[in-house]
């Protein structure tokens, strides 16, 4: 499917996750060259890389990525 479908990213995301959630879009991370079988399109959520990445999998990543700082630290802002 490629990375089209990630392209409306900033507008897919839920309202209250919006004002939480920084998009930045590249052109190519450098993962694909590596040996490791995960498949693009890649994102990277605070470092994590997210592999066969769909709008659906980001958002369930940052909720619970956010769930877990809720319980430990308060939450902060997350880098996409």
């Amino acid at each position: 499917m490629g990375a089209s479908h990630l392209q409306t990213l900033d507008k897919d995301l839920p309202a209250k996750m919006r004002k939480q959630v920084e998009v930045e879009y590249k052109r190519c991370l450098g993962l694909c060259n590596n040996n490791d079988p995960a498949k693009a399109p890649f994102v990277i959520i605070d470092g994590k890389v997210i592999s066969d990445a769909t709008v659906y999998r980001i958002i369930e990543s940052v909720t619970l990525m956010q769930e877990e700082e809720n319980r430990t630290e308060g939450g902060k802002a997350h880098d996409i």
